[in-house]
């Protein structure tokens, strides 16, 4: 197969057959039409999960509050502490890197699938003492069909299908490969 695309850095050889420099290049930012879909779709999701799981959060803070007789910053402060562990910067920063590399995964997943020329994927890590174990494993796996599903149950890096501890911080990113052009 040779290899369409490699996004992310320079990385050491594997065990992964030779390929021929990328033939087809995928440009993608914020403003691609794929991705703001995918922002779109993802902001969805995480407005449904975080609002429930935060809204019940802050409706119990407010039930102690007024039962024991709080003052405002007592309720601001209880708040914070049982609805973002009293990290509600770090929380947003995650939530951020998450959802935006996730995006830009997603949306370049969707175009490689859709353009009808790639057949094959591969999983690149950082490779670095960061890496989950379960993505270097995905990594691990080589080159596997654009239509399959990696080890870790995500179709491509930041698969908002995927478990959360697959997919919260992931910096990984996908290799494509077209397997007519041998």
């Amino acid at each position: 197969m040779s290899a369409l695309t490699r996004a992310g850095p320079p990385r050491k050889p594997t065990n992964a057959p030779k390929v021929s420099p990328p033939l087809l290049q995928f440009d993608f930012h914020l403003t691609d039409a794929n991705v703001q879909q995918a922002i779109r779709d993802r902001a969805a999701r995480l407005a449904e999960n975080v609002g429930e799981t935060t809204g019940a959060a802050i409706s119990d803070a407010l039930a102690i509050a007024l039962r024991e007789g709080m003052s405002i910053a007592e309720t601001a402060k209880l708040i914070d502490q049982v609805a973002f562990g009293f990290s509600a910067a770090q929380r947003a920063a995650t939530i951020a890197r998450t959802e935006t590399i996730g995006a830009l995964n997603q949306g370049q997943f969707l175009a490689a699938a859709e353009s009808g020329q790639i057949d094959g994927k591969e999983w690149l890590t950082q490779g670095d003492a960061r890496v989950r174990e379960t993505h270097t494993v995905c990594e691990g796996e080589g080159v596997i069909p654009i239509d399959a599903t990696f080890s870790n149950g995500c179709d491509y890096p930041g698969d908002p299908s995927g478990a959360p501890e697959e997919t919260i911080n992931c910096r990984c990113s996908l290799l494509y490969y077209n397997s007519s052009n041998e």
